[in-house]
């Protein structure tokens, strides 16, 4: 049976809303001064003021999908070895619900950022 596990967002605080909405004039401004600003430029903008802002310390989302590939695909490479199935009568289902597990929660964390 298939578990439904439902994500919800969390809200903003209201220090969050207000810088929010002042980046938001901020940009807004600077659109009417530069008419030719693309979208484009907006993310990079909002990126290195994040990253300025100090929270650039937080693993680049590539990083994360990179190591939720890597346990995916030593689970495939590890049902498609010679050996089959049988490697993981090694294994104890402990182990593979650990791996899994792993796997789904960088998923998650993917997800949410």
């Amino acid at each position: 049976m298939p578990v439904f596990v439902p994500i919800i967002p969390a809200t903003p605080s209201p220090r969050a809303e207000a810088l929010g909405q002042r980046l938001a004039e901020t940009i807004e401004q600077f659109r009417q001064q530069n008419p030719d600003l693309s979208g484009l430029e907006v993310r990079q903008a909002t990126q290195i003021a994040v990253s300025r802002a100090g929270a650039a310390d937080a693993p680049p989302r590539a990083l994360i999908a990179l190591a939720a590939a890597v346990a995916a695909a030593g689970l495939a490479l590890a049902l498609a070895s010679k050996r089959g199935l049988a490697g993981f009568a090694e294994l104890t289902i402990v182990t593979l619900v650990v791996a899994l597990a792993v796997v789904l929660a960088v998923i998650l964390a993917l997800k949410r950022r």
